[in-house]
């Protein structure tokens, strides 16, 4: 995907050449559309703790998941400046344009455990995760734009873009069981949890606030700074975005419909989530979209 984008824009600029001598007409135009919006990376991993309580207490650990990510419909729309060079135009433009994803990860966890080789308790964790983030980015893409009629007829786009988050939410809906069993007896405990949560824009966690420790003086305690680690499905990402945008359209006059991609380049994972235990894979915007321009003839 990014040697085509690459090979677009490439094909586009290459033929800005010959049409430095056409006259230059310039109009501006209010954009409307829809984002159907995603992200690559890895799938993050659930990773229990496993380990030795003691020389004599052993815990052992068996753990599956599934996970699976989908597209969200999401809105853009903004105002979009058509610099023509005849069959070619330089379409900056300022957008609101939301972005995310859909996410669900079900995972099971079995723990046992021994002493002196005779069977302690066993607890079972069964676990449903489903989280569908919304994030928010003010957009300016740079587009060079090939029509084939001059103000009509099948296009051509591609260029950059830069982003920057101004806010959004993710939805949150947490639901599984606890079951332990010891011996004959057996208990069940269930639980649930929604709600809504605001994105937070920067490049690291923040310190989570302080915590006593106890230390082996006096009695006395002291105050440390913890490490921050978000809760799992936590929307903190970096502010800044940064990628390519190509496609291709069709201008009926003053109207454009465009169907283009966007390859976002810039990693927005910046930690990690204590379900998953280990560092989440990095991520990275793509978003499909479909949008009409108007355009309002200037001078």
């Amino acid at each position: 995907m990014k040697h085509g984008l690459l090979a677009l824009a490439t094909f586009v600029a290459v033929g800005a050449a010959p049409a430095a001598h056409a006259q230059t007409t310039i109009s501006f135009g209010l954009r409307l559309g829809a984002n159907y919006a995603s992200r690559s990376g890895d799938d993050p991993k659930y990773s229990p703790v496993t380990g030795t309580n003691s020389g004599t207490a052993t815990v052992a650990v068996t753990s599956q998941q599934d996970y699976n990510r989908k597209a969200i419909f999401a809105p853009q729309f903004g105002a979009v400046l058509d610099v023509r060079f005849g069959k070619l135009a330089l379409q900056p433009a300022v957008l609101f344009s939301q972005k995310g994803v859909d996410q669900t990860l079900k995972s099971t966890a079995t723990q046992t455990s021994s002493f002196n080789g005779f069977p302690g308790s066993k607890f079972v964790y069964n676990d449903s995760f489903h989280s569908t983030s919304r994030a928010n980015y003010l957009e300016i893409p740079i587009n060079v734009v090939y029509t084939s009629g001059t103000d009509h007829g099948f296009q051509l786009f591609a260029g950059p873009y830069v982003a920057f988050g101004v806010g959004g939410r993710t939805e949150i809906e947490n639901e599984g069981s606890v079951v332990s069993t010891n011996g004959s007896f057996t208990s069940t405990n269930n639980y649930y949890s929604y709600g809504n949560t605001f994105f937070i824009y920067r490049d690291n966690y923040p310190g989570a606030p302080t915590t006593n420790s106890s230390t082996g003086t006096g009695g006395q305690s002291t105050t440390v700074n913890a490490s921050f680690e978000a809760t799992s499905g936590a929307v903190v990402a970096r502010r800044f975005d940064a990628g390519l945008n190509a496609g291709i359209g069709y201008r009926f006059s003053a109207l454009q419909v465009q169907l283009g991609y966007g390859l976002g380049l810039v990693n927005q994972q910046t930690g990690k989530a204590p379900t998953f235990r280990d560092d989440l894979p990095a991520y990275y915007q793509r978003v499909a979209h479909l949008t009409a321009t108007y355009f309002i003839k200037g001078m």
